[in-house]
């Protein structure tokens, strides 16, 4: 499972490897090891940042994420407005309260 460099490190424990932010964590050669990426993805260490970000999903999944078709605009930009709720007037009841 692939990771989001968000700030640059030398990983000590995959051969002193150079990962810069926007890399992808482990690079072709390493496997990622659960415990190493905990510990990345929290700032207790000494330099009180996090490196990796949450994994990294495939294409496939990400596009599935929106399942919702009433969230979705109709191709020529109107979209279905008829679901947009509208502010109601408020009644409010007068009183004449004499203090």
């Amino acid at each position: 499972m692939p990771y989001k460099v968000l700030n640059e490190f030398i990983d000590i424990k995959q051969k002193n490897t150079l990962y810069r932010e926007g890399d992808t964590y482990p690079k072709v050669g390493f496997k990622e090891d659960p415990k190493r990426v905990a510990y990345l993805q929290t700032d207790e260490n000494k330099y009180k940042k996090v490196f990796l970000g949450q994994e990294i999903k495939a294409e496939s999944e990400q596009e599935g994420q929106n399942t919702n078709p009433s969230d979705e605009e109709s191709p020529s930009g109107d979209g279905d407005h008829s679901k947009e709720k509208t502010p109601k007037a408020s009644k409010s009841k007068k009183t004449d309260s004499k203090e």
